[in-house]
């Protein structure tokens, strides 16, 4: 997991980046539903048999999510 604070690599569990001491817990929450949107689209592709193409959107989702936390989460100037 990225802190969103510092920009640090960081282990999923601890409760404050080690590096900069902000809170981990909006990071974790975006992580968490990135993984459920990917496993979502994934198993929609799987139910209506197009497992690529559902996998292929889960990513891109679960990237936008990511990318979408990060922008909100970058301190104002």
């Amino acid at each position: 997991m990225i802190c969103s604070g510092c920009e640090k690599t960081i282990p999923f569990s601890p409760a404050a980046c080690p590096f900069c001491g902000r809170s981990t817990n909006s990071d974790q929450q975006a992580l968490v539903l990135s993984f459920i949107a990917f496993g979502l689209c994934a198993m929609a592709g799987l139910f209506l048999h197009h497992l690529d193409i559902g996998a292929a959107v889960g990513i891109g989702l679960a990237f936008a999510i990511q990318i979408l936390h990060r922008h909100l989460q970058r301190p104002s100037k």
